[in-house]
């Protein structure tokens, strides 16, 4: 998370152009080792299916969701405190 308080659409997706750059190139080794027959020879590992592709996406994507979720009631409550939000 990037800010607590601010959601990543008004911080803008890309607008570290660093930390995209790192996401990519970690998805990518990781890929490869997972994919690969040296990567699976090295640590001793099998390559993953589709269905747990998706499990994983799945997991990895859902912390953004939690994240998010998390500052918007957040700012829904400091607005009800406010009693700038009207019932």
């Amino acid at each position: 998370m990037r800010s607590l308080r601010l959601s990543l659409f008004k911080l803008g997706l890309f607008s570290n152009m660093y930390v995209i750059g790192s996401l990519i190139a970690s998805v990518a080794l990781m890929i490869l080792i997972i994919q690969s027959n040296f990567g699976q020879t090295l640590f001793s590992i099998e390559s993953l299916s589709v269905v747990e592709w998706l499990i994983a996406v799945a997991i990895g994507f859902s912390v953004f969701v939690a994240g998010e979720a998390w500052k918007l009631i957040r700012k829904i409550n400091v607005f009800k405190r406010s009693g700038a939000l009207v019932s």
